[in-house]
């Protein structure tokens, strides 16, 4: 029973955990683990402005030393929060801001804990280097951009035991694998759908995915690609896939776990050993076991601890995280427990466990994302020793990498990773003892005389290094580039300082993180002794002939063919190059004179001529070798520029579509402004006829009653009232007392104006402050608005309607008077909104946005109210052509007279710096209009007393009757447009 609350189920059997499972486990087992709990900190991160993109990863990264958050925003910023640093998380948080379009996965690199690597939807890896201080200011530059993929990367995650190793996949249907210190693609591999998770295994041999296909694949990056494939769950949404290996194991690193859907929604854990699986892409392979946890929408995350064998379970969506054991040989789990929370997680991760607290017997530490804040979680052991549990916490991965990068991709057998103390003070030693590794020794260095590419905006241009240091007046490592064509900025000069020389307008100088190393062919030395025969037959300078005459301007090996070459300028412009060779300069000349050939071959007959100023001939077989290579270098360039204009075709029409869409984009989002907008206006116009009907409704009902009570008045019959006991007959009191007892004088009912005078008052002394009022402590909401200069949501303000008879309005903040409750009036704007203010109440101050608003403040505590407009010739005319659009939560409403002292209304001069007392502009009178139009009068309710006659008291209650209906027809007739 307790199994089947847990939500443990053995999917091959339609009970709980019946027949075979039961059979091979206890009720009660014997576990360190059985009584761990997760507790959550009393401290948290708050006020995280969490991005609303939708990814398949974690959701948030973090180690000892950094939490990195998705952060709302343009661009896909990545928030650096320290994690020492709890409380509220100030908004203008320090941000990585290098991608262009949304970040879909990021990772620490677990051997140094300020390096970060990025994937994005702009088709790019980017690595970045964090300071160990945190970021002051936002991080742009990385210090290398990893690219290849022709679409959106959708994971990427670094090697456990090797050194600079990140696996990668994207869109574009591939999985790379790359060696970052080199920046580049060191593997490729096809896959046949989307991936929906990737993980290395232990020892970083070997990767495993789940795909979009539903199926489990398995690649060996370094040998065939996809080695095995199996179909894992048959549900139709996300499954996530991790590796069961340990320290020292040899079986279980051939054991993986899965999370996925069944066809029924029921969400499974499955376990499973690759050696069963077969090569092709059948589907004959069972699971060791496969467990339906629950029923539920989320994708669940799974997290293994190799250590302790424990495996931790959170799906976004959930409010628990589920922990289990699993068992020696991993076949099956054992549920332990789970943390349950009110709220749900968006995201979750753990930190290394080196980082963990032993000294509270802290087995892991999550981090989980709820609402707008990250919450901490440790899961401990409850034990009351202090000391060291050595049962519990055993060696862990170090920051130690086990191989390099360099042995690692030549095909080096993967090696576990190194492991270190989690004993207190062991670590440090170790990391003492150990080599310190920096960021800037993973990027290549870049020395002068390379070949690189620089990258900037998407645009590549191949050129050589002529110079690597600082430039004047800009901070860090600059590099200067001679590129190969004439597509540069400058000569190598900055201002008055040179820094290389090269050709005009064929220099640039860029950041290290904007280039990349060219791979080219290698190709084989020139042999030595045909070397030096050549460079003794032929000297630069020298005229040689052949059918074309020309100069030797070079003598040696290339890097587009093996053996001896020689580079002429022909004397006419017969040539193919101007010294450069597939982008390569090896002379220089002018456009269309260079020739690059191999020499004839040297005899020593003509070893003795060859210092002589006369041309050398060369054979005729050796001419037409020379023209047949010429002509295969001809081929292979046009193929180069055909190529290359192919790219640069596809590249402006992709520059065309993303104009396109910017485009319709920036028309979409102004639209969304102005339906919006529009939008606001029409709840703004409906809530004030909702007002106006109901307050037409209210009246209607007063005059309806007042109707009825005069009708009943009208028809009661006049009655009058004798002694007990006694009669009377033809109006003559019977026995001794003659005189008939007086009726009680009726009671007069309250007229609708003084209904309506009796609600205002209580409304007023419901929404006033106490006498005496000298200002509050204000609430969280009243110190964004007052102190932080916020803005309350239009027409959401407690005063916006609100329209007192009597009192005035006072700062929220230190109580001084503001405004009268006369110079308040309605201009449908959606704040309250005054005409005048007392005299030395208020300041002005023009805002600093770049737009013509002016500030207003409380003159006493410097509060912000709101902001003050010029609106001539659209206010009555009884008023000044100012509106102050002050904000409810700043104001606060007395219903008693302002303080003695306070002076008279004034307007306010916004063409000074501060506003001095000006008189209000009274209208002349003839410019006043009429006035609004009064409400008809209504006839008393109450009726007189009877008098003798029956007859005449009908006839003078029936014609108060008729004036009563004939004002309620008025009333209605009155009201009917707000109706």
């Amino acid at each position: 029973a307790n199994r089947s609350a847990w939500g443990l189920v053995d999917a091959r059997s339609s009970s709980p955990f019946l027949g075979a499972s039961l059979a091979r486990m206890s009720f009660v087992r014997d576990s360190k683990f059985r009584h761990v709990f997760g507790e959550a900190w009393k401290t948290k991160y708050d006020d995280i402005q969490y991005t609303t993109k939708a990814t398949e990863s974690v959701g948030l990264r973090c180690n000892g030393k950094f939490l990195v958050i998705p952060w709302t925003g343009g661009g896909g910023p990545l928030a650096v929060l320290p994690v020492g640093k709890l409380g509220k998380v100030p908004r203008d948080v320090p941000r990585i801001t290098g991608h262009t379009a949304p970040v879909l996965d990021f990772e620490f690199n677990p051997f140094d804990d300020n390096m970060l690597i990025s994937a994005s939807e702009d088709h790019t890896i980017k690595v970045w280097a964090l300071p160990d201080e945190g970021l002051k200011d936002h991080l742009k530059d990385p210090v290398a951009t990893l690219e290849g993929h022709e679409k959106k990367v959708g994971f990427c995650t670094f090697n456990p035991s090797a050194a600079d190793i990140v696996a990668s996949t994207s869109f574009d249907m591939t999985c790379k694998v790359w060696n970052v210190a080199a920046q580049e693609v060191a593997f490729s591999t096809p896959v046949p759908d989307q991936m929906l998770s990737l993980r290395w295994n232990y020892r970083g041999s070997m990767l495993a995915g789940t795909c979009k296909d539903k199926r489990l694949h398995i690649m060996d990056p370094r040998a065939d690609g996809i080695v095995s494939s199996v179909s894992a769950h048959e549900g139709v949404k996300a499954s996530k896939v991790i590796w069961l290996g340990g320290p020292g194991d040899t079986e279980d690193n051939n054991c993986l776990l899965t999370t996925g859907f069944s066809r029924h929604t029921d969400r499974q854990v499955g376990i499973w050993d690759i050696r069963m699986f077969s090569s092709s892409m059948d589907d004959r392979c069972e699971p060791l076991s496969m467990t339906l946890l629950d029923q539920g929408a989320a994708s669940l995350y799974p997290h293994y601890d190799p250590g302790t064998g424990m495996l931790y379970i959170a799906g976004k969506g959930d409010a628990m995280v589920k922990y289990f054991e699993v068992a020696r040989g991993h076949q099956e789990l054992h549920f332990l427990s789970q943390y349950t929370s009110t709220s749900t997680q968006k995201a979750f991760d753990f930190i290394p466990k080196r980082n963990v607290d032993v000294s509270r017997h802290e087995l892991a530490r999550g981090l989980r994302l709820e609402g707008t804040c990250v919450q901490p979680i440790s899961f401990c052991v409850p034990r009351r020793s202090e000391a060291f549990q050595d049962d519990i916490f055993p060696d862990c991965p170090s920051a130690t990498p086990a191989m390099q990068a360099a042995d690692w991709a030549a095909g080096a057998a993967a090696q576990d990773p190194v492991l270190q103390s989690m004993r207190p003070g062991a670590a440090s030693a170790q990391a003492k003892a150990a080599p310190q590794r920096h960021l800037a020794q993973v990027v290549t260095a870049i020395v002068a005389g390379q070949r690189v590419k620089t990258i900037v905006k998407g645009a590549q241009q191949p050129g050589t290094v002529r110079y690597v240091g600082e430039i004047e007046n800009q901070a860090g490592t600059w590099v200067g580039i001679e590129l190969d064509k004439p597509e540069g900025k400058h000569d190598g000069q900055l201002g008055d300082r040179r820094y290389f020389d090269c050709p005009e307008s064929c220099g640039t100088i860029v950041r290290a993180s904007q280039l990349a190393v060219l791979q080219e062919d290698a190709v084989d030395a020139p042999n030595a002794a045909d070397l030096a025969a050549a460079q003794s037959a032929f000297k630069e300078g020298e005229s040689v002939s052949m059918t074309l005459t020309g100069t030797v301007k070079f003598v040696g090996g290339t890097q587009f063919a093996s053996g001896v070459w020689l580079g002429l300028e022909l004397d006419e412009g017969a040539g193919r190059c101007n010294g450069s060779m597939l982008g390569v300069p090896y002379f220089r000349c002018a456009e269309g004179r260079g020739l690059l050939l191999q020499p004839p071959r040297i005899v020593p007959e003509a070893s003795a001529a060859v210092g002589s100023q006369q041309p050398s001939a060369c054979k005729a077989s050796d001419a037409v070798v020379a023209n047949e290579q010429v002509e295969k270098l001809r081929s292979q360039v046009a193929e180069e520029e055909g190529k290359s204009a192919k790219f640069k075709s596809a590249m402006e029409e992709k520059r065309a579509q993303n104009a396109k869409l910017a485009a319709a984009l920036e028309a979409a989002h102004k639209r969304a402004e102005q339906l919006q907008d529009q939008l606001e206006a029409e709840q703004v116009k409906a809530r004030e006829l909702e007002s106006q009907l109901a307050q037409a409704a209210t009246r209607e009902r007063a005059l309806q009653k007042d109707v009825e009570e005069a009708k009943k008045a009208a028809v009661a019959p006049q009655q009058s009232f004798a002694p007990p006991g006694r009669a009377s007959t033809n109006g003559e009191a019977a026995g001794d007392d003659s005189k008939a007892l007086s009726p009680p004088p009726p009671r007069k009912p309250m007229t609708y104006k003084e209904q309506r005078e009796q609600a205002q008052r209580q409304l007023e002394d419901t929404m006033s402050a106490p006498s005496g009022f000298r200002g509050k402590q204000l609430t969280a909401e009243e110190a964004d608005i007052i102190e932080r200069k916020g803005t309350e949501a239009a027409g959401a303000g407690e005063y916006n309607s609100f329209a007192p008879q009597r009192g005035y309005f006072a700062c929220r903040k230190c109580g001084r008077p503001i405004y009268s409750c006369e110079a308040k009036f309605k201009s449908g704007c959606g704040w309250p909104a005054f005409d005048k203010c007392y005299t030395n109440s208020i300041a002005t101050r023009k805002e600093d946005d770049g737009t013509d608003r002016v500030e207003i403040t409380c003159a006493g505590c410097g509060g912000h109210l709101g902001h003050i407009f010029e609106e001539s010739n659209t206010h009555d005319k009884r008023r000044s052509d100012q509106r102050h659009c002050a904000n409810s939560l700043a104001l606060q409403y007395i219903k008693d007279e302002p303080p003695a002292g306070t002076g008279g209304e004034t307007t306010l001069d916004l063409n000074a710096s501060a506003a001095p007392s000006v008189a209000p502009r009274a209208p002349p009178e003839e410019q006043r209009g009429p006035p609004p139009p009064a409400l008809p009068a209504v006839a008393p309710q109450s009726l007189p007393a009877p008098r003798s006659g029956v007859g005449e008291a009908f006839a003078l209650d029936l014609s108060r009757l008729q004036r009563l209906v004939s004002n309620l027809e008025r009333c209605a007739d009155l009201f009917a447009p707000a109706c």
